[in-house]
């Protein structure tokens, strides 16, 4: 309800109507309440000023409301310059008051409407994207539309088909990517995981390995990424199926030129030509294991304390010949897959002679009958390098203090 003058001078009332829109004024058609006077013809005013007619109108029917709402839409797509930003801003703000309270084919009806546009205004559009999953599309598709609240709060308000379509966009923050993963949804995760166009960080791929850990589907997709971390790959290690052991060992492994680089911050190593690192290699991993060649029973020790694991003087000699804490020890033995005895085995040091007496009671321990289990862990032996499981050892050791080493937070590499 409005207050002015009629043409005498005389207070009246008058009740305004949002009725069409040319060339950026809009026909507002306005009725005399004063009982002295008759109907005023229809007049144009700025788009402003209908704005704010409509913002104050009492609409209390669907039709005037629908009304309204479509021609305040239609000012959107006046040419350029047409309307101002204030303009702009108070019809996103009065249609995204109205536009709840419109019936579910109009509401369809303008956001088909409204995506149509390049830039449609973010709190309509951010409404627009919280309806059917077929609407909300059109907006939740287009990656420049919505900051990181905008697509949280999309999040929180709607269901997994909505969050399956923010999880297909070509990029994501952090904070978006984090809520995703909160959701708790086996199929959001994997949609995040099959999108190569996101950037993932760090936090958020510590965040997906959690989430993989009882989804054998989710931990083959984490794992086939190419920006996986190599020391998220090896936490992963202790879950995932025998195969993909094998595959996390052999594949986030490391080049010599970044062994070289590691080395060269170990102070103990001598200096070394990267031509030669192989003998640094071999320096590095006497000082790792003690030296073997400084505890001749060491592999005496090893079948001994596969027999008895819980034994406190043998596992006190392991962990002395090792340099490894008690925790990595008691995770090794209480693993009944045979991978991580392995890396033990071949981070000793130990020969294929000696692993071949070694292994019928290692197959004791694990209590392993399956022919083809035994086959594929004597190849896993017969491929791994000493090198290499001696600084997976490493990283087990660290893990276990809740550390990961530098060198360890890159990448797989693909020339292993």
């Amino acid at each position: 309800m409005l207050v002015g003058r009629g043409r005498t001078g005389t207070p009246f009332r008058t009740r305004a109507l949002v009725a069409a829109s040319v060339n950026g004024r809009v026909r507002v058609e306005m009725r005399q309440l004063d009982p002295h006077g008759g109907r005023y013809s229809p007049c144009f005013v700025p788009a402003g000023a209908a704005i704010a007619v409509a913002n104050v109108i009492p609409i209390d029917d669907d039709r005037r409301r629908r009304l309204v709402v479509r021609r305040l839409v239609d000012l959107l797509f006046q040419p350029s310059g047409h309307m101002t930003r204030h303009e702009r801003a108070l019809v996103d703000e009065t249609v995204a008051n109205l536009f709840p309270r419109l019936p579910d084919q109009e509401r369809e009806r303008l956001s088909r409407r409204v995506a149509e546009l390049a830039d449609p205004p973010r709190r309509i559009a951010a409404l627009m994207a919280r309806e059917r999953i077929e609407t909300a599309r059109l907006f939740l598709d287009r990656s420049e539309l919505f900051g990181e609240d905008e697509l949280g709060d999309i999040i929180a308000a709607t269901s997994s088909a909505h969050h399956l379509a923010i999880a297909e966009r070509s990029s994501l923050p952090p904070r978006v990517i984090d809520a995703l993963i909160a959701t708790g949804a086996s199929d959001v995760v994997a949609a995040l995981l099959q999108n190569h166009q996101l950037e993932p960080s760090r936090r958020n791929f510590f965040q997906l390995v959690d989430a993989s850990r009882r989804d054998p589907v989710c931990q083959a997709l984490l794992l086939s990424r190419p920006d996986l971390p190599a020391d998220v790959a090896h936490l992963m290690f202790w879950w995932v199926a025998p195969e993909w052991r094998a595959y996390v060992l052999q594949r986030y492994a490391m080049d010599r030129r970044r062994m070289a680089e590691v080395l060269s911050d170990v102070p103990e190593v001598p200096a070394f030509d990267a031509a030669d690192i192989a003998t640094a290699l071999r320096t590095l991993g006497t000082l790792r294991i003690g030296g073997l060649r400084d505890h001749p029973s060491a592999l005496d020790l090893l079948p001994r304390w596969l027999a008895d694991p819980g034994a406190a003087v043998i596992k006190a000699g392991m962990m002395e010949a090792l340099s490894v804490q008690p925790e990595t020890l008691a995770r090794i033995a209480g693993d009944d897959g045979g991978e991580p005895l392995i890396v033990l085995a071949k981070a000793m040091g130990m020969t294929a002679s000696e692993f071949a007496a070694l292994e019928p009671l290692m197959w004791e321990s694990l209590s392993l009958e399956d022919a083809e289990r035994r086959a594929s862990l004597r190849t896993l032996f017969e491929t791994l390098s000493t090198d290499w499981a001696d600084l997976v050892l490493r990283l087990w050791d660290r893990q276990a203090n809740g550390l990961a080493p530098p060198f360890m937070t890159e990448p797989a590499i693909d020339d292993h």
